[in-house]
């Protein structure tokens, strides 16, 4: 077992070594992308007559800049030689279009985060609140270890949507953020 163990930190190293980030002369951390086929970048898709891109790029940046350091821009560098010159200024649009509705998506997100956790915080009192009352009329054990229960249940909920959901929902608006002001550059192939 402890074989396997020191093998999977082995392979997760040379991993590492071989994977590291490369950065342009600003500090912009460089993400080289290959496109040999450029049929499904934009999503059928649009709002507007906006273009945007397709979920399957999206998912393809998105995976490719998870792991940026927090203080890192990013540049794309794209390599291809079937975009042509009005696609290299389509790409771009289509790009900032995607990740400004996503940017919209998470903010009603977080909006609602915090609205939803000040409610089960609330209600989680309330039924604190209860508690005593019912401590005060002498009412069962039983009945007011139930509703102890359901008491933490909502408090612990609130703390678990506003500290730890909405750090995953801060984290997917910072990456959402970096995608958008991301500088992209296209090279030729040839």
């Amino acid at each position: 077992m402890f074989e396997k163990i020191k093998e999977i930190k082995r392979l997760s190293k040379e991993c590492e070594n071989a994977t590291s980030p490369e950065y342009d002369t600003d500090g912009a951390r460089l993400i080289n992308l290959s496109v040999s086929d450029d049929s499904n970048f934009l999503s059928p898709l649009s709002c507007d007559d906006k273009p945007m891109i397709s979920g399957e790029t999206a998912s393809f940046l998105e995976l490719n800049a998870k792991h940026t350091k927090v203080n890192e821009k990013i540049r794309f560098v794209i390599k291809s030689d079937v975009i042509d010159e009005r696609e290299k200024a389509l790409y771009p649009k289509a790009i900032d279009n995607y990740y400004t509705a996503k940017i919209r998506d998470t903010k009603l997100e977080l909006k609602r985060n915090a609205i939803i956790s000040f409610i089960m915080l609330l209600i989680g009192i309330v039924v604190f609140a209860t508690i005593i009352i019912l401590n005060a009329i002498n009412a069962q054990t039983l009945i007011l270890s139930v509703i102890d229960v359901i008491a933490w249940v909502f408090i612990w909920e609130a703390v678990d949507l506003f500290v730890f959901k909405r750090t995953e929902l801060r984290n997917e608006q910072l990456l959402n953020l970096k995608l958008l002001t991301a500088k992209i550059e296209f090279i030729d192939k040839n």
